[in-house]
């Protein structure tokens, strides 16, 4: 995908050479979620954050954190101080049998 833009001065004097369009590429969004034949599916492998996990868990994410915590559900894995993700092989097994589920 790619857009033009003309960058044009503050000052807009008239001795200033006219410039020329700007090429700026941009990169297609990626996307953890894959699209399946009955909809958006979870991959089997990989890590997600919970904004990609939120359409496949019907709970709020204050419950979601409450059952991590609990060790009722996946432990979350921080990769820095504001990325948290989830192992989506946990989830699937979570996803299969929420009750029974011990991390």
């Amino acid at each position: 995908m790619q857009s033009t833009k003309l960058r044009s001065s503050a000052k807009g004097g008239e001795g200033e050479k006219a410039r020329a369009p700007v090429e700026v590429k941009m990169k297609a969004p990626t996307k953890a979620i894959t699209e399946g034949a009955h909809g958006p599916t979870l991959p089997f492998v990989g890590m997600s954050r919970w904004e990609q996990l939120r359409h496949f868990i019907p709970l709020s994410r204050e419950s979601w954190r409450k059952l991590v915590n609990a060790g009722r559900a996946p432990a979350a894995v921080r990769l820095s101080a504001r990325c948290t993700m989830y192992s989506n092989p946990e989830v699937h097994r979570w996803l299969a049998d929420p009750s029974g589920f011990r991390s």
